[in-house]
């Protein structure tokens, strides 16, 4: 018997090669957006970025679709009188936005989307004078997943990078950080589509989502990432909209061995600080979650994977390999 050796995807794949896998799949025509700055002239305010186009400086994206402020309260105002940007040269642009001198010393998240005359879209979004609320998630955790070309099939998509839940926020975005939010219901309901009783997650009759999460959504760590972020989720109280954003209904649990089945004829509707007050029942997400063990053996603690967290305390080194000859 000959055991043929199978070729190297390398030889055909690998960088420079004949079919370069990286050149292959590279999305080329996308904006990039940096050096966003505000500036206060007069009673106008008057915001400067940078924009190029496959790292290539940009001048013709001068159409503006879309102009938004939103402050802290969720109000979000349509600056309404913008209809261009100007090109300064060397890939540099600046909108003025007419009288937005009275709004500079209110912390507002700005967005601004531009156009070139193909069609091609980018957006501008930044915080000015600060950012008007706490994010509960980074636009670095959406991208570790959905990558830094910044597409999302959102609203036709195209959009500039790097993208993530700042564009996003501008529009979706409830007083506080409410968890009653759509938005909020959306995100969770789309990445825990899988484990939901239906096994998908219905927006609506045009939106059904049946998707899977690459890792635990009880690890909430994963996308609200730093200790501010999951500060904000830990304290999530128990509500039935919350609740059924991940679990969908009252099928996701067996409430017979607790011997609270009364459970069973409740919906989103339900007023759960009855008795998920802290006293009679625990009042936040985080106890329930607390303890519960992932299927590679992690321990999920407010929050975090127990496993990995501990697990990047050790520093682990090779020594030494020994091959037996036979294993």
């Amino acid at each position: 018997m000959t055991t043929k050796p199978l070729e190297s995807c390398g030889v055909c794949h690998d960088d420079g090669s004949a079919y370069d896998a990286v050149a292959t799949h590279a999305i080329t025509g996308l904006p990039t957006v940096s050096n966003v700055a505000f500036a206060v002239n007069g009673a106008d305010l008057v915001v400067t970025y940078n924009l190029k186009v496959d790292g290539a400086n940009s001048a013709d994206f001068t159409a503006v679709q879309r102009d938004y402020r939103t402050q802290a309260d969720g109000t979000r105002f349509d600056l309404g009188a913008i209809t261009a940007a100007t090109s300064t040269g060397n890939g540099n642009y600046s909108i003025t936005i007419p009288g937005g001198a009275a709004a500079a010393g209110i912390a507002s998240r700005y967005m601004f989307r531009v156009a070139n005359p193909a069609g091609l879209r980018a957006v501008v979004v930044e915080d000015f004078p600060a950012s008007p609320w706490t994010d509960a998630v980074s636009d670095q955790s959406c991208n570790n997943c959905h990558g830094e070309t910044g597409i999302f099939q959102i609203h036709g998509g195209g959009y500039s990078k790097p993208a993530g839940m700042e564009v996003c926020t501008v529009c979706h975005k409830s007083t506080a950080y409410t968890f009653e939010d759509p938005w909020f219901g959306i995100i969770h309901g789309v990445h825990a589509s899988h484990d939901m009783p239906s096994g998908h997650y219905e927006y609506d009759d045009e939106h059904i989502f049946s998707v899977t999460y690459p890792t635990y959504m009880t690890n909430c760590s994963v996308c609200h990432d730093d200790t501010a972020k999951l500060g904000v989720v830990n304290a999530m109280p128990v509500t039935g909209v919350g609740c059924f954003s991940c679990h969908e209904s009252m099928d996701s649990w067996d409430f017979t061995v607790s011997g609270t089945t009364f459970h069973e004829a409740y919906d989103e509707t339900t007023d759960c600080s009855t008795c998920h007050n802290g006293n009679v029942a625990p009042a936040t997400i985080t106890a329930f979650h607390n303890g519960i063990v992932t299927e590679r053996g992690g321990i999920i603690w407010d929050g975090e994977d127990t496993s990995v967290v501990e697990g990047a305390k050790f520093t682990w080194t090779i020594t030494g390999v020994v091959d037996d000859g036979t294993d």
